[in-house]
């Protein structure tokens, strides 16, 4: 499933990029318009519709796969669910209390870039093998 959005997402992005393009090609062919309509003194803005409309198409198109992307990233994150920061287990996304240990989901929260142990999110020292808490074997970094 992940591996899907992610494909969806990189081609939703990758198909905005090619309209944002087109949306600026468009663009500069209304402005070389436009510029060589006042120049020759003979605007007509019936002249201008044409590529007015297909830059509102292209901004439709655009907001379209934009809210896509923001869909699947949703769908990605509710699919993750949450997990348990006493034991590590995966849990519903609005569960309150844990399905294994039945703590409260809202646990102790590190303080941002201290080391924690990725089975049960509870602080760590640098250099530890094991987890003090669960007990989950660490990954050493290289």
């Amino acid at each position: 499933m992940a591996q899907k959005g992610s494909e969806s997402t990189y081609r939703l992005k990758q198909d905005i990029k090619k309209a944002e393009q087109r949306r600026k090609e468009t663009y500069m062919a209304l402005g070389v318009r436009v510029y060589n309509l006042i120049k020759e003194g003979k605007i007509n803005l019936e002249e201008l519709e044409v590529p007015v409309r297909e830059i509102d198409s292209i901004a439709e198109e655009i907001a379209t796969k934009e809210i896509a992307i923001e869909k699947i990233k949703k769908e990605k994150k509710a699919a993750r669910g949450t997990m348990c920061p006493h034991c590590g287990v995966q849990a519903a996304p609005r569960a309150k209390f844990c399905p294994n240990c039945g703590k409260d989901m809202k646990g102790p929260v590190a303080e941002p870039g201290t080391p924690v142990c990725p089975r049960c999110n509870k602080e760590i020292d640098e250099g530890d093998v094991f987890c003090g808490h669960c007990g989950k074997k660490l990954l050493k970094k290289k």
